[in-house]
């Protein structure tokens, strides 16, 4: 099933006033995503295609995507490190989240200023769920 044929991920709470809001990502897919082991070139690929993007946004910094160890499930996406804006999977300290569950996990930001801090984070979380596919 390709990502198109379902709904992978949804933002929540963009309403917010200080610009923070969640992401619920679908558990399934979490799963394929926790089961792909990546070569780390394939890490380092991923890592380069979002500094590029955060090039194009005037953003810099290290690199956007801290992956599962040698997996392709993404665990957080700096956007800018030195301000500490990121976006994490919540609520798992470190423990493989329990795939038996049916609610999506759920992804947190942290240090949001600003409508292009959003653009950002979202930009670099559909671009992982887009390249998805060539990282299985």
């Amino acid at each position: 099933m390709s990502v198109q044929d379902r709904i992978i991920w949804q933002p929540i709470h963009l309403h917010q006033p200080h610009h923070d809001f969640d992401i619920l990502l679908d558990r399934k897919f979490a799963r394929e995503m926790f089961e792909a082991k990546l070569i780390p070139r394939m890490q380092m690929r991923m890592n380069e295609l979002g500094t590029e993007m955060l090039d194009r946004l005037r953003y810099h910094g290290a690199s956007p995507y801290i992956f599962w160890g040698d997996t392709a499930l993404i665990t957080q996406i700096n956007l800018d490190a030195g301000r500490g804006t990121w976006i994490e999977m919540e609520s798992t300290y470190g423990q493989i989240p329990n795939w038996s569950e049916r609610k999506p996990l759920k992804y947190t930001t942290h240090n949001m200023d600003s409508s292009s801090d959003t653009l950002g984070l979202l930009s670099l979380f559909d671009m992982w769920v887009y390249y998805s596919s060539e990282l299985k």
